[in-house]
């Protein structure tokens, strides 16, 4: 091989490497985008489940009471531990207390 074409294929070596590595970070993003989603999903079932309750329909309430659970169980399970960034990692903390409080006030109903 002629070092042209050596040369050649390093430098697109380097490009195809930089584009994965934007395509990864996309990726990241997008679940980390994910995750928080899901998280407000979980607190708006929570408050959905003490408004029902507040409003008497009790089997509406149990029905959210549920999906705020399982939601949140389903979360843990699939959290990107070490992949967020200081900003994400704070929104979710931010979002886990507020859902856990929610939680902790339905268990009371």
């Amino acid at each position: 091989m002629d070092t042209k074409r050596g040369k050649e294929l390093v430098e697109s070596s380097k490009q195809n490497i930089k584009m994965a590595e934007k395509r990864v970070e996309t990726a990241r993003k997008a679940a980390a985008k994910l995750v928080l989603s899901d998280l407000d999903l979980c607190i708006e079932f929570a408050r959905t489940a003490l408004d029902s309750y507040d409003a008497g329909n009790r089997q509406a309430a149990k029905q959210a009471k549920a999906a705020a659970r399982k939601g949140y169980r389903t979360f843990l399970r699939f959290v990107p531990e070490g992949k967020l960034t200081a900003d994400e990692t704070k929104s979710l903390e931010e979002k886990m207390r507020e859902l856990e409080q929610a939680l902790k006030k339905i268990r009371k109903v």
